[in-house]
């Protein structure tokens, strides 16, 4: 991983905060800081892009409130956990 710093943020910060940012729990400064260095961060952009994609591709797996659905969604939730994904 990279650990530049842009717009008075670290990669490391961007990246942990993709999730967040992806589902707009931030406040309004650090979404532009973020944003601004999303624009200049190849790296960082980089794993925006696919965290998005996959959010996106999960949401269209669990829509819905069937059992079967509800169970997978509970499946990845643990599964990102496991691997480290925090959630606030």
């Amino acid at each position: 991983m990279t650990t530049h710093e842009i717009a008075h943020i670290p990669c490391e910060h961007v990246i942990r905060s993709v999730w967040d940012f992806l589902d707009d729990e931030i406040d309004s400064d650090l979404r532009e800081r973020i944003r601004h260095h999303l624009a200049l961060c190849d790296h960082c952009r980089d794993q925006y892009t696919f965290e998005g994609k996959l959010l996106r591709s999960i949401g269209r797996l669990v829509d819905g409130a069937e059992a079967e659905t509800l169970a997978l969604r509970a499946r990845i939730e643990r599964a990102l956990i496991e691997h480290g994904v925090q959630r606030r």
